[in-house]
This record gives C-alpha cells, sequence and structure tokens, in this order.
C-alpha cells in the first residue's frame, strides 16, 4: 500500500506500448519505388508499434509503421477507429512512416491505373493494415503504467549524405554518377558513385540523434530514437524494415527489457550513400550488391551506428518533466509549384514515359528519371489549385514535443523548424497522419534537382511552414 503511494505522487504520466506486425503476403504490391513492382520474399518483419499516453485527464498516441508512406484515406480511417475504440481525440492520434522503400503500397488511391488484381492486392492489405494498426493501438492502451521520462541528444557521424549535388558545370543532380534503371532504381542496391564532375553536395546533413527513454513503473522501458535518413538501403524487390529494423533489433538485444520505437525525422534530401567509402565499407557494399540486397550489410551498419548513439546516452538521459499531455493541428496554406507555360512539353513527355517509349528522350540514368518527373509534375500541377492546404499535428508530453509533418521535409526545413520551435525538446515526425509530398526549402528550390521538380509545394513555403509550426508549438506550449 505505501509503495502504491509513493508511485502514485511520483508518477503522474502514464505510458503503454505494443508490437503488432504488418509484413504483408509474398507477391503484394511494393510502395517506395517509381514503377509497379510485387515482393518476392520476406528479409524481416515489418511492425507497427503504438506508444501511449495518458496523464489522467487526457490521452495521446504515436504509431510508428514499417512502411514508405500510407493513404490519406487509410490513415483517416485508421485515426477515426482508435479515437472511437480507444476514446482519444483525433488530433491526438499521430501515425508516423519509417520511409523504408522495401514495404508494401499501403495507398489504395496509387492503384488507381492498376489491374483489377493488382488493386485488389492493394485493397486486401489496406483494410488488413488499418485493423492491425487499430489492435496495436488498443493494446497500447491497454498496457499504460505510470512512466517518467529522459531525454539524451547524440550525433550519428558519416551515415547520413544529402543526395543534391553542385555540379562543377553550375547544374545541380540528385544522386550524380549512379547507373539507374528505366524504372528510376539504381541498378545496384548499395552504389559506389563517381564523383567526376561532383564539386559539392548542396547542404550538410542534420546528424542529431535525438532520444527519448521512458521507464514504465512495472513495465519495460520504450525507447524513441529520432534521426534524418532515408530508408534505402536494401532490396526493392524483398520485404524488410530497413536500417530502422536492425536499429530496434540490437538495442532491444543489447539493453534488458526495452522496447525500441524509430521516428523518421527530415529526411526529404538525405540518403544512405556514401561517395568516399573506405576499402572497409566498400568490400560490405559489394557483398550487398552481389547478393541483390539480401545481406544487408549498410542497414545493419547504419542500424548499429544509431543503436551505439543509444547505447551510450541510455543511462545518462536526463529527466524531462511530464505532467501533462497537449496537443493540436494546423493547417498551413503554401503555394503549388506549377509551371504551366511547359505543359504541351510536359503533356508529350509524359506521354511518352507512359508508353515506354525512354529512349525516344534524350536523356538517361538519372536525368532521365528527373526530366520525366518534372514533367508528370508539370501535367498534375495544371489542373491543381494555386495553394495546397496541409496539417500540421504537435503533441506534447509535458516539456518534450513531437512535431507531425504531412510530407518528406528537407534538411533546411528541418533547421528552420528546430530554430523556431520554443520547445528544447522536439522530435520532427516526418510523413505522419497523410500521404503528401516532399517539402523543399528556398535554396533546394531555386537550385531544383529531382526531389525538388516533383515535389507540390513552391518557392516561399519554408517561411510560411517555420512561422506555421511554431505558432502550432508554442499554442499547445501555452494549453493549460
Amino acid at each position: 500500500m505505501l509503495k502504491e503511494k509513493y508511485f502514485a505522487r511520483r508518477f503522474i504520466m502514464k505510458c503503454g506500448f505494443s508490437k503488432v506486425c504488418i509484413t504483408p503476403n509474398v507477391g503484394d504490391v511494393m510502395g517506395g519505388t517509381y514503377e509497379l513492382k510485387h515482393a518476392e520474399g520476406v528479409l524481416d518483419e515489418l511492425y507497427a508499434r503504438a506508444v501511449s499516453f495518458d496523464d489522467g485527464e487526457k490521452k495521446s498516441i504515436i504509431v510508428s509503421l514499417d512502411l514508405c508512406y500510407m493513404g490519406t484515406e487509410e490513415c483517416d480511417g485508421a485515426r477515426e477507429r482508435i479515437s472511437h475504440e480507444c476514446g482519444v481525440d483525433i488530433d491526438a492520434i499521430m501515425l508516423t512512416c519509417t520511409h523504408t522503400h522495401s514495404g508494401p503500397l499501403a495507398s489504395y488511391a496509387m492503384a488507381e491505373s492498376y489491374s483489377k488484381e493488382d488493386k485488389k492486392l492493394v485493397f486486401d492489405y489496406c483494410a488488413i493494415l488499418v485493423d492491425r494498426i487499430c489492435e496495436a493501438a488498443r493494446r497500447a492502451f491497454d498496457s499504460l503504467l505510470p512512466a517518467k521520462f529522459y531525454t539524451a541528444t547524440d550525433k550519428a557521424e558519416g551515415i547520413a549524405h544529402v543526395r543534391t549535388f553542385r555540379m562543377k558545370d553550375g547544374s545541380v543532380v540528385t544522386n550524380p554518377g549512379m547507373d539507374w534503371n528505366s524504372s528510376g532504381d539504381p541498378i545496384t542496391c548499395c552504389p559506389i558513385p563517381d564523383n567526376t564532375g561532383v564539386e559539392s553536395p548542396l547542404f550538410i546533413p542534420n546528424e542529431t540523434v535525438k532520444i527519448l527513454k521512458i521507464k514504465r513503473e512495472g513495465g519495460e522501458d520504450v525507447c524513441l530514437v529520432n534521426f534524418a535518413l532515408h530508408a534505402t538501403c536494401t532490396h526493392l524487390r524483398k520485404i524488410s524494415a530497413d536500417f530502422p529494423g536492425f536499429l530496434c533489433s540490437t538495442v532491444e538485444r543489447a539493453i534488458d527489457n526495452v522496447n525500441c520505437v524509430f521516428i523518421q525525422s527530415a529526411q526529404g534530401d538525405v540518403a544512405q550513400i556514401n561517395r568516399n567509402p573506405s576499402d572497409a565499407e566498400k568490400r560490405f557494399l559489394a557483398e550487398d550488391n552481389q547478393n541483390f540486397g539480401e545481406t544487408r550489410n549498410k542497414a545493419r551498419q547504419v542500424g548499429q551506428v544509431l543503436a551505439a548513439s543509444v547505447l551510450k546516452n541510455y543511462m545518462t538521459a536526463e529527466e524531462v518533466a511530464a505532467n501533462k499531455i497537449s496537443y493540436g493541428k494546423k493547417e498551413v496554406a503554401l503555394p503549388a509549384n506549377k509551371d504551366d507555360e511547359n505543359y504541351e512539353e510536359a503533356l508529350r513527355v509524359a506521354k511518352l514515359h507512359a508508353e515506354g517509349r525512354h529512349h525516344e528522350l534524350p536523356y538517361d540514368g538519372m536525368e532521365l528519371v528527373t526530366f520525366v518527373a518534372n514533367a508528370e509534375r508539370i501535367v498534375r500541377m495544371k489542373s491543381a489549385p494555386d495553394f495546397f492546404k496541409y496539417n500540421f499535428f504537435a503533441m506534447a508530453i509535458g516539456d518534450f514535443a513531437f512535431l507531425g509533418i504531412p510530407g518528406e521535409v528537407f534538411t533546411e526545413i528541418g533547421n528552420m523548424i528546430r530554430e523556431a520551435s520554443p520547445y528544447e525538446h522536439l522530435m520532427l515526425c516526418g510523413i505522419s497522419n497523410v500521404m503528401s509530398t516532399y517539402f523543399p526549402g528556398s535554396t533546394a528550390q531555386r537550385a531544383g534537382g529531382y526531389e525538388v521538380v516533383t515535389s507540390n509545394i513552391g518557392l516561399g513555403s519554408d517561411k510560411i511552414i517555420q512561422e506555421g509550426t511554431r505558432e502550432l508549438l508554442l499554442e499547445i506550449k501555452e494549453t493549460k
């Protein structure tokens, strides 16, 4: 009795956790690729990892999904069900994707042009996915325990690399010096690029690792890890959680009684491709390529580096106040990335691509991919509004905040958001609650590159996002 009263005074916030498998069937449609592909096997399992919170008055939940992205309709459906089944406000529910490019397609809308058979595969998986996300949420709320919160910040050097480069001829190219096929995928899964003609990267990656350690009284710990890096280390035709899976399994083997959760950050322009690898790295990359990525050496290396950040900070993380839950959302209007003057030519290029006539275009490799993507964006934007409206979500557990971003945010904007944030402790949660677009900053917009020409949003969006997210975070910080 005395112990119960003691912990009742010490612990105000409660936290729950659950993990549910969301691995698709072999033969299901893959997501994260430029053209239609089907899963040829499973390298490792995918999960929905749910972390729930309850302060006695309000509830909230974050679900990290081993997916490239999740369709807006599917996200909305899952969040509505979680709200109803778990008694939590829908704006306090954040579904965020790890962005593995070796996962299933989780958007029925993206399958619109597919065959009847492939549409059914996608529809069936999406239905099962929503059921399992809701199951994870229910289990997480059923496992609530008094908890204390601790945080640490580290730096993981050498694993994240900005993939857009300024060339010596003045042009800007995404992933220069790599072999690409007509589907927009690298011919080797772990390429070692040719640096001929490369001058410098457009940005320096943000190598910050943010860690939130949650000690649950009478239960296992939960450790959330936030880092910015595309999960593109593994085979594009077999299912894998990529490096986030290795991060979580490594931490869980090294630390007793802990569940690890990866939260993707501002990764829009950041990938794992090291343009100057050591001889040792060249050897394990060569093995990956010889085995079509099945050895997963690069994914394992990245996961281990991030796990090392967790291990060296886990015992010394500083306690952070967690006395209340606050949350909110803000609609932000961003200018559309239009180019109607070149519509007719873009329509011609898009048609050639749709008909498989790539050889008639005067480009190859990544130049071809970028050229076609630009044309498809111009065609897509012709009928689009002048402004797109996006919902940004924020959630705070006391002095620790999460910002849900509805797309793939670039390094530049990620840094701007952090600089303006009223919270010292903040995790940016990319690809949250919606499937959207790239969010490049003004520097990238002016320079160009693959991500920029595919993005729905135009010049000046970065400052609008910075101010909008600052206002949102300030609003929840001042919530009583």
